[in-house]
């Protein structure tokens, strides 16, 4: 709303002249991100389209500026499925912010995470992995081994390895973006409990079932600190523990946590999934007290 406003101040200021306004093209893209934001993809087309012509006019084909741009413009068309405008524009912004802005610049880095998330959704992995770890590369250059965009950068390498069937890579990649969470943010933050929680699903892929459960117990923990035992999200920390105790086959305790997820669940379709999964439990429960009685 407030950059909306921004852009509507900006016109009102400049009468029909207000594209050539200094700001013009950054209250556009801000305008775009807005919608992005929101998933109005359609939406964000008119501006981003409008701050690349502003920016190019401005700056020539060749400057940083017309790359920014033209990376999110990329952005919006991959999110509307279309692939191959999508990868054209990505190549473009990386090709100029090479060019203008150097190899270890974290602008560039921006746009090389945008492009993996590309090459991600059309299965096209090696490719992801590549700017992916670029983008490492510059933001450790940058930005030094600690900062919190390194970690990101492990986390997206994580998610990468894992949908190759990569885990034990995945496993290495979480863990060392977990340290640096720790560190810039503390033990209990939401992003070192989704660290967590994804650490325990690497443990539980690999069969380690006691460090799937430590980790989403503490996942579970962290989730209790910051939300307060509410919602959703300490609902699926609920389940995730318990779904790992029934593996393990430590039946009363799957049936505690699960009943706890349920009483916590927020939507209908996630409390329909924990109850049945209860009653699987129960089931378990009574196929192990009818062999006892055997």
């Amino acid at each position: 709303g407030a950059l909306a406003e921004a852009l509507e101040v900006l016109k009102e200021a400049h009468g029909g002249a207000w594209r050539e306004a200094p700001d013009a093209a950054e209250a556009l893209l801000g305008k775009g991100a807005v919608h992005v934001a929101l998933w109005q993809f359609k939406d964000a087309l008119p501006s981003l389209q409008e701050a690349v012509e502003i920016e190019t006019r401005r700056w020539g084909e060749g400057d940083r500026h017309v790359g920014v741009a033209i990376s999110h413009l990329g952005t919006v068309y991959h999110h509307l499925e279309m692939h191959k405008l999508a990868v054209e524009l990505c190549d473009k912004a990386q090709g100029i912010l090479r060019t203008d802005c150097g190899a270890d610049s974290p602008v560039l880095a921006e746009t090389l995470v945008r492009h993996a998330a590309l090459h991600a959704d059309r299965q096209k992995f090696e490719q992801a992995l590549e700017c992916r770890q670029e983008a490492l590369r510059i933001h450790k250059v940058a930005l030094g081994a600690q900062h919190s965009e390194v970690a990101e950068d492990l986390f997206g390498l994580g998610r990468l390895n894992a949908r190759c069937n990569e885990y034990t890579v995945a496993l290495d990649h979480y863990e060392q973006a977990l340290a640096i969470y720790l560190k810039v943010y503390g033990s209990t933050h939401s992003k070192v409990m989704e660290t967590r929680t994804i650490i325990g699903y690497m443990f539980q892929r690999l069969g380690r079932l006691e460090l799937a459960l430590e980790s989403m117990q503490e996942a579970l923990r962290i989730g209790l600190v910051v939300f307060k035992a509410t919602g959703g999200r300490v609902s699926e920390a609920y389940y995730d523990v318990s779904k790992v105790q029934f593996q393990l086959g430590r039946l009363e305790a799957a049936l505690k946590s699960a009943q706890q997820a349920r009483e916590l669940a927020v939507f209908r379709e996630d409390v329909k999934a924990i109850r049945q999964f209860i009653e699987k439990i129960q089931a378990k429960q009574a196929s192990q007290q009818g062999v006892r009685d055997c």
